[in-house]
């Protein structure tokens, strides 16, 4: 049995180019230039709202647009399972650093 779509390795073909935006995004963007609004300004502006909670919301929202979101790691297996005993063992060194760095920090 044949596999469907292009061979491994193979450039993408058709569809639109990355970056291109859809037609409501275009829509939303032409409206904001024509109107002079500035959304992502308006949300830094925020960000020094009086309030702490919504400064916090907009601090929140405005970080979805300027950081990589973290994906959840699930580890599975014991330590003598691979990598995923090498990723446990490097864990329990790095809280053992941290908490050596803590005592210290104390003294």
């Amino acid at each position: 049995m044949s596999k469907l779509g292009p061979p491994k390795g193979h450039a993408k073909w058709g569809g639109r180019q990355k970056g291109t935006p859809n037609k409501a995004t275009k829509e939303l963007l032409e409206i904001c230039k024509k109107k002079g609004v500035k959304p992502f300004e308006r949300l830094l502006d925020f960000c020094q709202h009086a309030d702490p909670s919504i400064a916090m919301a907009a601090v929140k929202e405005a970080c979805q647009y300027l950081y990589a979101k973290r994906k959840a790691v699930e580890i599975i297996g014991g330590e003598d399972e691979g990598t995923v005993g090498a990723t446990s063992k490097a864990l329990a060194e790095i809280k053992d650093a941290i908490s050596q760095a803590a005592k210290e920090r104390k003294k």
